[in-house]
């Protein structure tokens, strides 16, 4: 990092970011460390799609799994999540056997979705293309796009 020949400082530290994090009370630490996804876990059910879970944003399933049971109620859980990515809500919801929707408005990204709820073992009972309105200026000045529906 830094410009040419700039000399590189090291603290003799190796390994994750969790290092930092030892010192911390592990019954309750009061926040959850989670590293990103694996590369497995990124690409599980996308072997068939003509290139790999491509979404820059992606969370780690036990990351999402941990939040989609700390927001959803006991009795007739339903969890909503307005901007899907890959799915990964849909694949915690679907291990956790917890019933969503997924909305995404990216087509490219609704095909990994489709691909890795699949590979979840669970159908996919519904799928929907809406289009919408949408003020993206922040002045009223509506435009219109598709907003694609996943249901589980």
């Amino acid at each position: 990092m830094g410009k040419a020949g700039d000399v590189q400082t090291s603290y003799g530290d190796k390994g994750t970011a969790a290092r930092f994090f030892l010192n911390l009370p592990p019954e309750n630490p009061g926040f959850l460390y989670q590293s990103k996804p694996s590369k497995t876990e990124r690409n599980a059910g996308c072997e068939n799609l003509p290139s790999k879970n491509n979404h820059i944003t992606l969370k780690s399933l036990s990351l999402i799994k941990y939040l989609v049971k700390l927001v959803a109620p006991p009795q007739d859980p339903i969890i909503l999540d307005l901007f899907a990515g890959s799915g990964t809500t849909g694949v915690a919801c679907e291990q956790l056997k917890i019933p969503y929707i997924l909305m995404e408005k990216e087509v490219e990204y609704c095909d990994i979705i489709r691909a890795r709820v699949k590979a979840a073992n669970k159908p996919i009972t519904k799928t929907k293309t809406v289009r919408t309105k949408v003020d993206k200026s922040g002045l009223f000045d509506m435009n219109e796009i598709d907003i694609n529906i996943v249901e589980g």
